[in-house]
């Protein structure tokens, strides 16, 4: 049964997610996916954050760590989608909301996973004291 639980906490994890996802999916701004880019961005902050705090600290313990970070964030985020949607925007001969899609996702994307290592390490120098 102990090596179910992971298994388990990863599923549970990913259905948190992608519902998430999903309610995000529906926010476009003038053909621009919203949804996704608040999917991406949120989930690279909280990854960074959880990642560097579970390094310094332990916590989250492993089981929480497949629920949260492989389950429920692995699924909030979408790469595939974030291309695809890139392309279409592409396809609309609108290459500058394309271009504008591929930076904001990547270059805020790993900005936003460095803010939240440095958070999760502090956070965990004060939970350590």
């Amino acid at each position: 049964m102990d090596k179910l639980i992971p298994w388990l906490a990863v599923g549970c994890g990913g259905f948190v997610g992608a519902t998430l996802r999903y309610a995000l999916s529906g926010w476009m701004i003038r053909l621009f996916p919203m949804g996704t880019l608040a999917a991406n961005l949120l989930g690279c902050l909280l990854i960074g954050f959880l990642s560097a705090l579970s390094l310094k600290s332990g916590w989250p313990t492993p089981h929480w760590r497949a629920f949260l970070i492989a389950g429920m964030l692995g699924s909030l985020t979408t790469f595939s989608t974030f291309a695809y949607q890139t392309i279409e925007l592409a396809k609309l001969e609108n290459p500058g909301l394309a271009s504008l899609n591929l930076l904001l996702n990547l270059v805020l994307g790993v900005v936003l996973v460095w803010i939240g290592v440095v958070f999760g390490e502090q956070a965990a120098l004060r939970l350590s004291n």
